[in-house]
C-alpha cells in the first residue's frame, strides 16, 4: 500500500513539473519578448567585435577570403532625400552586409514615381514625398520606396532616428523577399502604424528573415559571398599573394618543396620492351 502511494506521489510530482515546463512561455529570438533581454545594437561595439574576430582568424589561419565568383549581384540603396542622414543608412546597410554576405551599396540619386530607375539587381529608394505612404513595394519591378516624409512626422529626435533605421531595415527585408517572420514582434510583422515601431528595441531582424533572402534573391542574380580561410585557399591554389608576415609564412609552407621528394627511376629499355 505504501509503495502504491509512493508511486502515485512521484507521478503527481512529475505531472506538476511537466505542467510547469509546458506552461513556461518561450521567448523567441528577435521578437519583442526578447527585446528586454539585450541592449540596443551598438555599431562601435559591433565593429570592435568584428575586429577581434578578424585578428583571431588572421593569427590562426591567415584570415578569411571571399571565394572568387561566389558573390554576385548588388542591392542598391538610392538616397533621394535630405531628412535621414547618410550615416544612418550606412549603418543599417553594413548590418545587412554582415548578416547576409550579400553586397549592399549606397548611392545618391533621384526617384521618379512614374518610372523608377532600378540600380543593380534590386533597389531601395529613400524618398521624401508628402503624397506617398510610408513604404511602397513593387516586387515585380524589383524596387521598394521608403518615404522619409512620413517618418519625419515624429518630432522627437531620438524617436525619429530609431524609426528611420527600423524602417530602412523593414524596407530592405521586403525588397529581399522577407515580408514575414515566425517570431512575434519582429519588424516584418505586426506593424500597422508608425508608433508600433517603438515597441522594438532596434532594427535587428530575426534569423528566419535572413534565411528567406537567398531563395528569393537568387533568381534575381544575387548570391552571398562564400568565405574560406587563407591557408585553405593556398592549398587549393587560388589564394592571392600574401599581404603580411602571417600569410607569407603560410604561403611559404604550402609552396615549399618537399624535404624528401619521391624519386622516379628513369625508364629503361627492358621496361619499354
Amino acid at each position: 500500500m505504501k509503495k502504491t502511494i509512493a508511486i502515485f506521489g512521484v507521478a503527481a510530482l512529475a505531472s506538476c513539473a511537466f505542467a510547469q515546463v509546458v506552461n513556461t512561455p518561450r521567448r523567441p529570438a528577435g521578437g519583442r519578448a526578447a527585446a528586454a533581454d539585450r541592449k540596443p545594437i551598438d555599431p562601435a561595439e559591433r565593429a570592435a567585435k568584428k575586429a577581434r574576430i578578424a585578428k583571431m582568424e588572421m593569427e590562426e589561419c591567415g584570415g578569411r577570403l571571399v571565394r572568387p565568383h561566389s558573390q554576385t549581384g548588388t542591392v542598391f540603396c538610392v538616397d533621394a532625400q535630405n531628412r535621414i542622414p547618410k550615416e544612418w543608412i550606412d549603418e543599417v546597410l553594413q548590418y545587412f552586409v554582415d548578416e547576409t554576405r550579400i553586397k549592399f551599396e549606397y548611392k545618391a540619386g533621384t526617384f521618379d514615381f512614374a518610372n523608377p530607375k532600378v540600380e543593380g539587381n534590386a533597389t531601395l529608394f529613400v524618398v521624401d514625398d508628402e503624397k506617398l505612404p510610408a513604404i511602397l513595394h513593387a516586387p515585380e519591378n524589383r524596387w521598394v520606396a521608403l518615404n522619409a516624409a512620413v517618418i519625419a512626422k515624429e518630432q522627437r529626435p531620438a524617436f525619429f532616428q530609431a524609426r528611420s533605421k527600423k524602417q530602412i531595415s523593414r524596407s530592405l527585408a521586403l525588397l529581399c523577399g522577407a515580408s514575414n517572420s515566425q517570431f512575434p514582434g519582429a519588424l516584418t510583422r505586426g506593424i500597422v502604424k508608425e508608433e508600433d515601431l517603438d515597441k522594438n528595441i532596434d532594427y535587428v531582424l530575426p534569423i528566419d528573415v535572413f534565411n528567406r533572402f537567398r531563395t528569393y534573391m537568387e533568381p534575381l542574380g544575387v548570391r552571398p559571398a562564400i568565405y574560406d580561410t587563407y591557408d585553405r585557399a593556398c592549398e587549393q591554389g587560388w589564394a592571392p599573394a600574401p599581404t603580411n608576415e602571417i600569410q607569407k609564412a603560410i604561403w611559404d609552407e604550402v609552396h615549399a618543396l618537399p624535404a624528401n621528394p619521391i624519386k622516379i627511376k628513369p625508364e629503361t629499355k627492358k621496361v619499354r620492351d
